[in-house]
């Protein structure tokens, strides 16, 4: 497991624990009004530094499709909790694009690159589509920072 990543003796001693906060957060995303884009950039933002989909999204060439083909059949973090967590992050990201200043639509931007790879593009188009316009719009204002340009030009890239 890399650095940032969870060891699998961790998440086997605490997957009770993440499994209910993946179901708490995805019911908290799914029912309460009262969660604005910050909180869900936040979210998608930790989910992809906690680790815990790390390196589950795909590559480009064959040898990377063979290795997105192991990830997503092997890969100790294959849980489909947690890609309904994602599934969830995105849905509410997709209706809350407009309420995300620079810096959260580039974290969010980031996170699904980080968690998905270039599987993100065929995933979730109308999430990338929806951000890649913000993201845009904030540029043409000069409101994104170089931080926040770099790391969603990254994003954007790696994600197709």
């Amino acid at each position: 497991s890399s650095p940032s990543s969870p060891s699998s003796s961790w998440r086997t001693r605490h997957a009770a624990v993440v499994a209910a906060l993946v179901a708490r957060t995805i019911s908290i995303l799914e029912t309460s009004a009262e969660v604005r884009g910050r909180e869900v950039a936040n979210i998608a933002h930790g989910v992809a530094k906690c680790g815990l989909l790390a390196d589950v999204g795909g590559g480009g060439g064959d040898e990377e499709k063979n290795a997105e083909h192991h990830q997503r059949h092997h890969h100790p973090n294959n849980d489909p909790h947690l890609h309904e967590l994602m599934d969830a992050i995105a849905a509410a990201t997709l209706s809350r694009a407009w309420q995300l200043n620079a810096q959260e639509l580039a974290n969010a931007t980031w996170a699904f690159a980080k968690v998905e790879g270039s599987s993100c593009a065929a995933r979730r188009p109308s999430l990338l589509d929806a951000l890649s316009s913000r993201l845009r719009r904030e540029s043409e204002k000069f409101t994104l920072n170089p931080q926040e340009l770099a790391n969603a030009s990254w994003a954007l890239a790696t994600c197709g």
